[in-house]
């Protein structure tokens, strides 16, 4: 476990110091938007199993539209953040993902966990950071997933960003523009 962890470290480390040099360099090709979130959604069940928890999915998706991204790396963003909505959630998850107007590709994901207060939106994407005793090391985390995510999906020229429903659920929007 504590060698996997570390590897894991090491990956992250090295993926911010490419990005940090500019060197984070993607390999786009055109994929079906249901296709790029599939294994992200099958590996937060996974998640929800390990951890026992019952959980009630809602996965939307615009079927038959197709985004050009780096596969490899917007996998690596839609992991840790339906990983996070999973393991933070009460019973929900909500995953909602499309195209808006033709020119902007959109997921939302949404859990019915502890909304992060509004000071610490921004903070949540520094390196290492942790907002409560909750994600702690122990519970897996290296403080890095969120920091590398909007590294990601700012490198594919895009945004993420943290909110909360009219109805009082954490919301992580992630959009990108259509290539």
């Amino acid at each position: 476990v504590e060698t996997r962890r570390m590897g894991r470290l090491v990956s992250e480390l090295l993926l911010l110091a490419r990005s940090d040099s500019a060197a984070l360099i993607l390999q786009r090709s055109p994929v079906l938007l249901e296709a790029l979130l599939e294994p992200a959604v099958c590996n937060g069940h996974r998640i929800a199993a390990t951890l026992e928890k019952h959980i009630e999915w809602k996965v939307d998706v615009a079927e038959g539209k197709e985004v050009c991204v780096d596969t490899a790396r917007m996998a690596i963003v839609l992991d840790n953040l339906i990983g996070n909505a999973v393991r933070y959630c009460d019973q929900i998850v909500e995953i909602e993902a499309g195209v808006d107007q033709g020119s902007t590709m959109f997921v939302r994901i949404r859990n019915d966990g502890p909304v992060i207060p509004v000071e610490e939106r921004e903070k949540v994407f520094e390196r290492f950071y942790r907002g409560d005793e909750s994600r702690s090391r122990d519970s897996g985390g290296t403080g890095l997933g969120l920091t590398i995510a909007r590294e990601i999906v700012e490198t594919h020229q895009g945004r993420i960003q943290i909110g909360e429903t009219s109805s009082g659920r954490l919301e992580i929007l992630v959009e990108l523009p259509m290539v």
